[in-house]
């Protein structure tokens, strides 16, 4: 699954709602960091983006978005060429980031807005989504990106969608059923199996349970089927069910058919599209 979703966004890039989910996510994690904007890990990350895009954004000299692709702190180089004191440095870090975009600004020669431009890309703080056209500027800007891209999978998709426990505990029927955890074992249930624990003894099969199960599915007296279309639905077997005429009764061992819902949110369901009787 994890494969085929990365060639999945490789081949076909991001999806209009996934590159929203991305800014979303990103701007999010801005608003909680502190700091310059550019010194930002969330504002770096974009940087980073649009550089590899073979943009600029706006505001950001050519070392901050050299440093920012290669994941090297602005403070770690000590290059004389680009900063040749510690008071040209300071009198760098001081000027406000308004000033820059407005000296950008002034030297755009009018013929393109400056959000349009791929030399003059917004910054991280300034995306608006509810701006239709610069959204699908950026859009069509990094949706082909693959860093981009393997951020969105690692920070958002997979986390949300393959939670898992990093330690859980796991036990099974031979150390249930013998002496290991209980000293007293009074009964134990589950499908009939010859795989009994030792101390449990061979399994007593109930003479003619077998036939009596087999009797009652096949009887059309008691059991009855529907066909249900190839491309059915949770929703739409849910809604099957909670509209059946006459109505049912029970789901049960429904587990492998209704999937990503828990009972009450099942529940719920059904009461909310049918089950008028209730």
């Amino acid at each position: 699954v994890i494969g085929n979703s990365i060639l999945a966004y490789r081949y076909d890039g991001m999806r209009a709602s996934d590159f929203r989910a991305l800014v979303k996510h990103l701007r999010g994690l801005m608003e909680e960091e502190y700091g310059r904007y550019e010194k930002r890990p969330s504002c770096r990350e974009w940087i980073k983006w649009i550089s590899r895009a073979g943009g600029r954004v706006r505001g950001i000299d050519e070392f901050t978005a050299t440093a920012a692709t290669d994941g090297v702190e602005a403070e770690s180089k000590g290059d004389s060429n680009n900063f040749s004191s510690s008071s040209q440095a300071d009198q760098t870090e001081s000027k406000n980031a308004l000033e820059a975009v407005a000296d950008e600004l002034a030297e755009l020669d009018g013929q393109e807005l400056a959000e349009y431009r791929l030399d003059n890309v917004v910054p991280l703080q300034l995306v608006d989504l509810r701006n239709e056209e610069l959204a699908d500027f950026l859009y069509e800007l990094l949706r082909h990106s693959p860093a981009a891209t393997q951020y969105y999978l690692h920070n958002v998709v997979f986390p949300e969608t393959m939670r898992h426990q990093g330690q859980k505990l796991s036990n099974n029927g031979q150390v249930l059923g013998g002496s290991m955890l209980f000293g007293t074992r009074l009964g134990f249930s589950g499908t009939p199996s010859d795989l009994l624990p030792v101390e449990l003894g061979t399994c007593k099969y109930e003479k003619g349970s077998d036939g009596k199960m087999l009797h009652f599915l096949t009887t059309p007296g008691i059991t009855s089927y529907e066909n249900i279309a190839h491309d059915w639905s949770i929703e739409g077997l849910l809604d099957q069910v909670a509209n059946a005429d006459p109505p049912y009764h029970a789901l049960i061992d429904s587990g492998a058919l209704i999937t990503g819902m828990t009972n009450l949110e099942v529940a719920a369901y059904l009461l909310e599209h049918g089950l008028k009787d209730m």
